[in-house]
């Protein structure tokens, strides 16, 4: 029995001295990171979308940044677009001395969800040591996670790569590889660096059910080595939608004899490269020399099969890129000039490039360009939960055009006596104001400067799309129709009325 418990207590006695250990390894690891590792202090003031004359409460964010170095820079934060968004004050917070150091942004690029930052004065950064970009990570590999704990210590987490996926950037429509990590822990997601052998290898964007995703070094390492200070070329877009080849009947209809290669071409965007050589219902078999499989996936020598937009991801503007495809059973290829990713080429609005939310309010109805940010006013679900009419825009409307043209909504009714009778009508699609079609506001101004006359007074008619019938208000005390609702409504600037 003695024997038992002594047993018992050398394996409890090693036990601790191993978790010990261990402990001791985590603190000198956390602590050789604390001269490269910081908190970014975001103070935050985003627009309010249903009422877009004004702009929330400030509030205050937490993420983390990390110091590298560029071919432009021998010292800069890098951390995700997101972090930055909105921010009006952003101050960094080494781990090492926790000085309050005043930042500001040296470029962000939203299509990809990253951004760099420096001191205002760039001497305060002093002590920091830059990290140096790893490789790409291959499946199953171990990485740290450098996270925070309450604002004061640094800490990480143990985890490896589980896969590689195809995700758009959380601040774009822009599709781009991201790392996928089996650790599942719910205050992940802020720009936290993944490292590896002391090198970056990825930046945390994201937190999904089974998964933390994260930005892989080859994405950062595109990013960093553009010129980002003049001319900044950006990331690629191809300007193709495709569908999958699984059904064999779809396959005889196009004459595709190789059952495991192809895929159809449902859609080419107006500003593609390929938009004068690429028809629907061509099957694209091969992008830059790689065999593109009916899934969709081409294969990679360190992460299995990837989708497709792996092969030109990596590539910048203006480089050239190859594609096979086969039109009723012939094989033809072509080689174009990659353009730029634009997300904001779309039908609607990806993000609006200032603070400021454009609109605009004529007798108390509210007009602005649809965005991703006012449908994400319906909450986390909006897909699902937004009004019908904008998702039907979202989903099978939002391609890039060549004029500027947008989907342009009367999100609501401010009640005044001007509007009685319309008080209640909200997410209406404008057609034509006076008879007049309009694509933007700028058309919306335009057409409001030649109202149309009856029985000597002039009247503004708002037709909407949709068989949403029409809105017909009088130009008559107007300006003291908007000065009531301008008080009513707290709308202190008079460029949100016509």
């Amino acid at each position: 029995m003695k024997r038992l418990l002594l047993i018992i207590f050398y394996v409890m006695l090693s036990s601790c001295l191993v978790t010990k250990n261990q402990m001791k390894d985590n603190y000198k690891k956390s602590k050789i990171f604390e001269r490269s590792i910081g908190i970014l202090q975001v103070s935050k003031q985003e627009p309010d979308f249903n009422a877009p004359w004004k702009f929330k409460k400030v509030k205050n964010e937490f993420h983390l940044g990390a110091a590298i170095r560029t071919p432009l820079h021998n010292l800069v934060i890098i951390t995700t677009a997101y972090a930055v968004e909105h921010g009006s004050s952003i101050n960094f917070l080494p781990y090492f001395n926790h000085k309050r150091i005043p930042l500001e942004t040296i470029f962000v690029d939203r299509e990809i969800n990253l951004a760099l930052l420096t001191a205002q004065d760039p001497g305060e950064l002093k002590g920091l040591i830059p990290l140096e970009l790893g490789e790409n990570l291959e499946i199953g590999e171990q990485v740290n996670i450098y996270t925070d704990q309450k604002n004061i210590k640094l800490e990480y987490l143990e985890s490896e790569l589980s896969g590689v996926e195809i995700y758009e950037s959380l601040t774009s429509s822009y599709q781009s590889p991201h790392y996928l990590f089996s650790v599942n822990r719910k205050n992940l997601g802020w720009a936290e660096p993944v490292v590896k052998d002391g090198r970056l290898m990825a930046l945390i964007s994201g937190r999904g059910k089974e998964y933390t995703y994260a930005i892989p070094s080859m994405i950062i390492r595109h990013f960093i080595q553009d010129n980002y200070r003049a001319q900044y070329k950006g990331f690629p877009a191809l300007g193709v939608y495709t569908q999958s080849l699984t059904s064999p009947m779809l396959r005889q209809y196009l004459k595709v004899k190789e059952t495991s290669v192809g895929v159809r071409i449902a859609a080419i965007e107006a500003d593609s490269p390929f938009v004068d050589d690429l028809r629907v219902n061509d099957v694209l078999v091969s992008i830059a020399g790689k065999k593109i499989s009916q899934k969709q996936m081409i294969k990679h020598s360190e992460w299995g099969q990837v989708a497709y937009v792996l092969a030109y991801n990596s590539l910048y503007p203006g480089d050239s890129l190859s594609l096979e495809i086969m039109r009723d059973g012939n094989p033809l290829s072509f080689t174009r000039t990659l353009k730029k990713y634009r997300a904001n080429n779309k039908l609607i609005w990806q993000y609006f490039p200032a603070a400021q939310v454009p609109h605009l309010i004529f007798g108390g109805l509210v007009f602005q360009e649809l965005s991703l940010d006012y449908l994400e006013t319906w909450g986390k679900s909006w897909r699902s939960k937004a009004n019908s009419s904008l998702l039907y825009q979202w989903y099978y409307k939002n391609l890039n055009s060549l004029e500027q043209k947008r989907v342009v909504v009367m999100t609501n009714v401010l009640a005044d006596k001007i509007n009685l009778g319309y008080e209640s009508l909200q997410n209406k699609l404008l057609e034509k104001v006076n008879h007049i079609s309009v694509r933007n506001m700028a058309e919306i101004n335009s057409a409001l400067g030649a109202p149309l006359e009856k029985n000597g007074k002039k009247y503004a008619i708002f037709e909407f799309s949709l068989g949403h019938g029409e809105i017909i208000l009088s130009y008559q005390d107007l300006e003291k129709a908007h000065t009531r609702i301008a008080k009513r409504y707290g709308i202190h600037t008079k460029e949100s009325f016509y």
